[in-house]
């Protein structure tokens, strides 16, 4: 039994990767989070998005889900521009173009909640399990299993514990497991289309 912390795109990326893999018939997977994810809508944009690449959309082929992903809302983009800090045509900036390598484009621009809502759904269809609406409270770590206690009363047990759940991971901060933070320059970018 493999449990996922985080039902974010990574989280569900993981689990669904584990329900359609080779050894998936002797996995049982539960994604756990403590906030329901948002389900993707037609009459709603959602403003976060990722730029996925093609590495991206074969990992999601693998899974079964680019082709519903692709059938529901994504836009291609042909060039990127990349930036570090307040200038944009300084010497540091890197420019893509699909021309560049004979391809139609680079990827595409999808969704947060798409994403999210496509992998949950290829999860569950694979007889995966998600869990939402209650916060981790505790790990216990054991010699062959770990226990995750939650603040609701309920746990969740597994020989492996995945933390995918973010920058505020409380599955870092309960096993208390070292971070090396630095500062960083936030990258800028624009695409053409």
């Amino acid at each position: 039994r493999i449990v996922v912390a985080g039902a974010g795109t990574v989280g569900l990326a993981v689990a669904a990767l584990l329900t359609s893999g080779r050894a998936a018939d002797r996995l049982a997977i539960r994604v756990i989070d403590a906030k329901p994810f948002p389900r993707w809508r037609a009459d709603d944009v959602h403003l976060r998005v990722y730029a996925l690449s093609r590495a991206s959309q074969r990992l999601l082929e693998e899974v079964g889900a680019w082709p519903r992903v692709q059938s529901l809302r994504v836009s291609p983009y042909r060039r990127m521009h990349v930036w570090q800090g307040e200038q944009p045509f300084d010497g540091g900036a890197l420019q893509f173009d699909a021309a560049d390598i004979g391809e139609p484009d680079l990827g595409h621009i999808v969704e947060d909640n798409l994403l999210r809502t496509v992998l949950a759904d290829a999860f569950v269809a694979e007889g995966g399990e998600i869990g939402v609406g209650a916060a981790l409270e505790s790990i216990d770590v054991g010699d062959r299993e770990v226990t995750v206690r939650l603040d609701n009363g309920g746990s969740v047990a597994g020989s492996l514990l995945v933390a995918a759940d973010g920058s505020h991971s409380a599955v870092r901060r309960l096993l208390d497991i070292p971070v090396t933070d630095r500062k960083s320059t936030r990258l800028n970018f624009s695409h053409i289309t």
